[in-house]
């Protein structure tokens, strides 16, 4: 039964060889004019180490912070001495790093956890969803979102030495780290920590 069939194919592939040849040029054609349209999406983390500077801030930023594609500044609080980010201290730094960078030209807006309350008491009384924008679940994160108007910014690099110099002038709270953060930040040459 199968040598009938395969014979039959041999005899009608002699016959009609230069339909076949025909055939299997025109569906290449088209498949390649369907290959030459496909989009490839990659993940662009897969072309730098881990240690690559901001690759740090921007793995904590994508699983803390879902979503966020402008340039953040993120607070981060020692652990080891027990700290947390809704503490007095770290709250009033916030306060003065919002003030800091609203004030640079190009900003558009500024968002953190003081848009919740400005005190431990009033940001817990807000749900959990809304202080997650902010705030890690540990509290040893915290995040500053700057909205930046592109129309006004032309040199983004300078921009981002602009936001780290501004940050750098703020009196920091005993055992917290900020760090200028973001798609900006990362793919800025010669970035250092």
């Amino acid at each position: 039964m199968i040598e009938e069939a395969l014979s039959q194919y041999a005899n009608v592939s002699k016959k009609f060889y230069p339909i076949i040849i025909v055939l299997a040029i025109v569906i290449a054609v088209v498949a390649l004019q369907q290959a030459t349209k496909t989009e490839i999406s990659t993940d662009y983390h897969g072309f730098y180490y881990p240690d690559t500077p901001g690759m740090t801030e921007v793995r904590i930023l994508e699983s803390e912070f879902m979503g966020v594609d402008t340039i953040d500044i993120l607070i981060e609080a020692d652990s080891v001495l027990a700290r947390d980010v809704l503490e007095e201290e770290v709250l009033d730094m916030t306060a003065e790093i919002v003030d800091a960078v609203s004030i640079v030209p190009g900003v558009f807006s500024v968002s953190s956890v003081l848009d919740l309350g400005k005190t431990r008491e009033e940001i817990m009384c807000i749900s959990p969803t809304e202080i997650a924008k902010y705030v890690n679940t540990e509290r040893q994160y915290s995040l500053i979102t700057v909205a930046l108007d592109s129309a006004e910014v032309p040199d983004r690099a300078q921009l981002v030495q602009t936001f780290q110099k501004t940050v750098a002038k703020v009196d920091k709270a005993k055992g917290t780290e900020v760090t200028v953060a973001g798609m900006l930040t990362f793919f800025m040459p010669g970035k250092k920590r």
